[in-house]
């Protein structure tokens, strides 16, 4: 992957973006939701690691500590419980298949939104408490993760892979 250029690397959209290209890369999705149903790790938290440790920051347990205090209101307040209202109606027999699919595609519209404001606090808080020099993918993401794990080591591998 390419660095991003100084202006690009201090905009937040530049971020949410690469977050979705680097997240529909091959396997990028299923090793995602893997790390997320499996091991409870934020998938933006993770796409996180790996963005400032691409542009020379590393991010340590305390640093991680902060970021994860910084987006906690917008995870409580909306991602997880939106989340959780599109996966329980979206298998929800009862209701009609047309406005289940009507209503699975708003749900994903507002998750999809209360992510990429996680990932703008994300961003800003990356650029103030990330360490210049010695950063690496795995270094952060065993920050983020208390260690490293099968979940981490595996979203490491496909990234590598697909890229």
């Amino acid at each position: 992957m390419t660095p991003l250029t100084q202006a690009e690397r201090a905009s937040a959209a530049a971020f949410i973006q690469w977050c979705a290209r680097t997240y529909s890369r091959p396997g990028m999705k299923q090793a995602c939701l893997a790390a997320q149903d499996r091991a409870g790790l934020n998938v933006n938290c993770l796409l996180a690691a790996v963005w400032a440790a691409e542009q020379g920051l590393a991010l340590g347990a305390a640093e991680w500590a902060e970021l994860r205090e910084e987006i906690a209101a917008i995870e409580e307040g909306a991602t997880r419980p939106i989340r959780a209202l599109r996966r329980s109606m979206q298998s929800n027999a009862k209701l009609d298949p047309g406005l289940r699919a009507g209503l699975k595609r708003l749900l994903l519209y507002a998750e999809l939104r209360a992510e990429q404001a996680v990932e703008a606090v994300l961003h800003a808080g990356g650029l103030r408490l990330g360490r210049p020099g010695g950063a690496t993918v795995e270094a952060n993401l065993a920050a983020y993760a208390g260690g490293t794990c099968e979940e981490t080591a595996q979203f490491a591998a496909v990234l590598r892979d697909s890229g």
